[in-house]
């Protein structure tokens, strides 16, 4: 592990830059803290709300372990940057594990996969990021590892079965109360394709009534907390948290907004470096043929599902990576070469290239180009680097040359552009400011609500909100509430080409991406509203 430690370094210094640099991004993040702000502030621990309605998008597992961080320390936003790092790490250290027991004599297979799957950059986004999908790849692979355990293909390696199915009950039960149903598209391809990837099976009918009853269990844990929420929450939400997710999904799953083979065009970005780096695509036939055919069966039905179901989001194929991980680990410690010297300057033009679309790509986040102007000046500083990577890529050193090298790519990139566009994000995302102004209008008994977009809890972790914000949708609602409340206030989020009377007499003005956010006194709004042109459906 000594080779992983300057990739470790490098990528707690990537997180500690993006904790201190970015603020939280809506609607994501924000409305994930305002989930358990509430949580904690209401003391609704069995039906999650926002808003002041029951929520049921997500299950609480990690819900409650932010609201157990406010209980402990009071609300923040460190306590969950550090519950998603260690999802992270939890991640890379289960993933090593996982190769240890499918390659057990390749003794660089655990470091090489950890790096692997740490080194993405879609690990470098998310890890950052407060989704859930880094720690379902945690418990996805906790699940496969018990499978692992219970069900090893080395004939020279015990089973233990009782500890491999329990791993797997407790795992798959963490992992449905992190991500729900959704969660068995990556756990089940594995445990139904034993025989693929293990072999001949000596004893079928008692391995496969001991995975269904692990499977049982694991199901019966997460529906201790299901049925009782159910029945607490509403036939709406019980109806939404036990089928809707699902059946939503399955009913809308060739409608899609995103073509069948959308996720084909985006694995490339996700799994870089390593798509483009030379010895994964060189033959291995010594690689292991258990981990290789164990991450196929992992990694293909997955992405057949995935790509079948509506709703395509690039995290949902973090566990893939995982998987795919485990087939290059394999590869790699099968005796794979360093990588050629051209990869110096293949690096060198790959991060030339992520540079100068710095601009492009940041005007699409719909923040305005000349902010980032400042961020050429860390493109000298950036193509040093990837530089002094690519030469310590380009030397020989152990079974797997130049991988930790490579690996330090993705991390580097990410403190980079932090430096570069931290400063900017926070003066374009940052809500807080007219959150605490909202928060305020409370305190003193004003109504508060947001015309004319979506609410998503936005302000109510950021401004620590008791009470919920009113979020009529149409024109004829909001007319109704402004006249109903004229000492309220109102947020309105003003656009290019929107009345100007929107923001020339607002209490304040705030940006918020390529648009502002303008806080109204309701009475003062009322006397223009709708406004020329800018009235939309949220």
């Amino acid at each position: 592990m000594n080779r992983a430690r300057g990739f470790l370094l490098l990528w707690c210094a990537a997180l500690a830059a993006t904790w201190l640099l970015r603020p939280l991004l809506p609607p994501d993040e924000t409305r994930y803290l305002a989930v358990a702000w509430e949580m904690h502030s209401s003391g609704s621990f069995l039906v999650p709300v926002l808003n002041g309605e029951a929520y049921s998008h997500k299950p609480p597992l990690l819900f409650w372990a932010y609201a157990a961080g406010f209980e402990m320390f009071g609300p923040n936003s460190w306590w969950p940057r550090l519950v998603q790092a260690a999802g992270a790490a939890l991640a890379l250290a289960l993933v090593a594990r996982l190769a240890r027991a499918l390659a057990p004599q390749a003794p660089d297979a655990p470091p090489c996969a950890a790096l692997l799957l740490g080194g993405t950059l879609a690990f470098q986004v998310y890890s950052g990021a407060l989704f859930f999908d880094l720690w379902l790849t945690a418990f996805v692979l906790a699940a496969w590892l018990g499978l692992v355990r219970a069900c090893p293909a080395d004939p020279a390696q015990p089973p233990s079965p009782r500890t491999g199915w329990l791993l797997f009950a407790l795992a798959t039960a963490a992992a449905l109360l992190t991500k729900g149903p959704a969660a068995l598209i990556s756990i089940l391809p594995p445990a139904l394709l034993r025989v693929f990837w293990r072999g001949r099976d000596a004893r079928p009918a008692a391995t496969w009534s001991a995975l269904f009853l692990a499977l049982a269990a694991g199901a019966g844990l997460a529906l201790a907390w299901a049925l009782p929420a159910a029945h607490a929450g509403g036939p709406e939400y019980g109806a939404a948290i036990l089928w809707g997710q699902t059946a939503g999904r399955l009913q809308e799953s060739f409608a899609h907004a995103r073509p069948f083979w959308w996720y084909l065009t985006i694995l490339p970005v996700l799994a870089l470096p390593w798509t483009l780096w030379p010895p994964l695509w060189r033959r291995s036939p010594g690689a292991s043929a258990t981990a290789v055919r164990f991450g196929l069966s992992a990694f293909l039905p997955a992405l057949l599902i995935f790509s079948c179901v509506s709703g395509k989001q690039p995290h949902y194929l973090l566990p893939a990576l995982a998987a795919l991980a485990l087939i290059g680990a394999a590869r790699l410690c099968a005796g794979a070469r360093s990588a050629p010297r051209l990869w110096l300057p293949g690096a060198l033009l790959l991060g030339a290239g992520l540079l100068a679309a710095l601009p492009w790509i940041l005007t699409l986040a719909r923040l305005p180009a000349p902010d980032f102007a400042r961020s050429a000046w860390f493109g000298g500083a950036a193509a040093l680097t990837l530089g002094a990577a690519a030469v310590i890529l380009a030397r020989r050193s152990g079974p797997a040359p130049g991988l930790a090298g490579a690996a330090l790519l993705m991390p580097a990139l990410a403190l980079l552009l932090h430096l570069a566009a931290g400063g900017a994000l926070a003066a374009h995302f940052d809500l807080a400011a007219p959150s605490r102004i909202i928060a305020e209008a409370q305190r003193s008994g004003r109504a508060t609500a947001l015309l004319g977009t979506g609410y998503h809890g936005q302000f109510h972790f950021l401004g620590r909100l008791k009470d919920p914000v009113a979020n009529p949708a149409a024109a004829g609602e909001m007319r109704v509430w402004l006249h109903a409340h004229p000492d309220g206030l109102a947020a309105v989020v003003v656009r290019s080409g929107d009345d100007p009377r929107l923001a020339a007499g607002a209490e304040s003005i705030h940006q918020f991406g390529t648009r502002r956010l303008a806080l109204w006194r309701a009475g003062a709004l009322a006397e223009f509203w709708p406004p020329r042109a800018a009235t939309r459906a949220p």
